[in-house]
């Protein structure tokens, strides 16, 4: 290799800073001196859950607060402040401020929380005949960053019937639904909450069904991967499914 080639200092200076940016994960400790630098900490939108903890001796606090921005957060008077699916109006300063045992005011370390986006999917659908010889397959991917351990969860729809509100009278009625990772089979992953259903269906759009509708609809806690979803008649007869996939923040 010619000197030309060789890599240099230079060249790895320049890798995109999102390469090296490191999400908190687990409790995040800011100290008692409130001097010192403000920390910054990078947390995943709707899914990073930050936990601030002050490092000062529980013995020297008579009361503590936490401040969000220069402002008081209610009910957060502990040394620990959990912070969970946080989006970018989250992004502000934190401290935490108390009397000491002779009442004299103190304050933490501060700190910057930084929202950043996740690589989630987030809604999909598509609508297709099923025949006996053609199933349906619908593939989707599911990525998130690297230092992320939290699985989304997911409300899936497979429906048939309930287009006839949308003119489409040939819905399939007997649908069978497989769920396949990577190639291999996760049914396992597919749980029909009815609760879970019952909750998040609104919040996310889907527009309602019949309350007596049989119709394939679950929830699932999917991690990252490859995915197809595989929808075939059970009685081997032909008609239009409609699939639809919403991400949740739960």
């Amino acid at each position: 290799m010619s000197t030309d080639d060789t890599p240099t200092s230079v060249s790895i200076a320049t890798l995109p800073r999102r390469m090296t940016r490191h999400l908190a994960i687990g409790p995040q400790r800011l100290s008692s001196d409130s001097a010192l630098p403000m920390a910054r900490f990078h947390v995943e939108e709707k899914r990073g859950l930050l936990e601030l903890r002050c490092d000062c001796p529980n013995e020297q606090i008579s009361t503590l607060r936490w401040m969000q921005n220069g402002t008081q957060i209610p009910g957060a008077t502990s040394r620990d402040l959990i912070l969970g699916e946080l989006n970018a109006a989250d992004g502000d300063i934190y401290y935490a401020q108390w009397n000491d045992a002779n009442h004299h005011p103190q304050q933490s370390q501060s700190c910057l929380v930084v929202v950043v986006p996740g690589l989630t999917l987030t809604d999909q659908s598509t609508r297709a005949m099923v025949t006996p010889e053609q199933p349906m397959i619908f593939g989707f991917v599911i990525g998130r960053s690297s230092e992320s351990t939290a699985n989304q969860h997911y409300l899936l729809r497979v429906l048939g019937p309930s287009l006839r509100k949308f003119e489409i009278n040939d819905g399939l009625a007997d649908t069978k639904v497989s769920l396949f990772r990577r190639g291999k089979a996760c049914d396992h992953l597919l749980k029909r909450d009815l609760d879970f259903i019952a909750k998040w269906s609104p919040k996310v759009g889907a527009f309602a069904l019949a309350q007596d509708s049989t119709e394939f609809v679950t929830s699932a806690e999917l991690p990252a991967g490859h995915y197809t979803l595989h929808v075939e008649s059970t009685r081997g007869s032909s008609g239009q499914v409609l699939v639809e996939i919403y991400q949740t923040s739960a």
